[in-house]
């Protein structure tokens, strides 16, 4: 995944300010998750006692740095903050094992996730071609 480093400019009202706020509602929703626990910070694999960890995982992503980045305007779409997303589950599943209890978790999010993101991208798509055609978003 390619990073920009181009901060996004929040125009009140513009497409930016309109994504950033609809992958955060995304994000808060899988953060309030009761099954999101394991995921909501990164793996503190020192205190775990887990040397393995960083040899296994060489990009760790969890939803709160996902929260940041995004905050930060570090996304150039929807897309990326859903492939960091789907990052968190297949590094979990990597370091875990196919077999491992978080999948439990896994397939209870990542369907979640999925389904949001994609309601968050018609809307936006919605809103976008109303503005466009000088209608409403309504």
């Amino acid at each position: 995944m390619q990073k920009s480093n181009k901060k996004q400019k929040l125009t009140p009202g513009g497409e930016a300010e309109t994504n950033v706020r609809k992958c955060s509602t995304v994000l808060k929703a899988l953060q309030r998750n009761p099954r999101a626990g394991p995921f909501l910070m990164p793996v503190d694999w020192k205190a775990l006692k887990l040397p393995q960890y960083p040899k296994m995982i060489k990009n760790p992503m969890d939803l709160t740095t996902v929260a940041n980045k995004l905050e930060r305007g570090e996304y150039a779409s929807e897309s990326a903050v859903l492939a960091d997303v789907e990052l968190i589950w297949s590094n979990a599943i990597l370091f875990n094992g196919e077999n491992s209890w978080i999948i439990k978790n896994i397939n209870v999010l990542k369907p979640m996730a999925e389904k949001r993101f994609a309601s968050a991208r018609a809307s936006l798509a919605k809103q976008l071609s109303a503005t466009a055609g000088g209608g409403t978003a309504d």
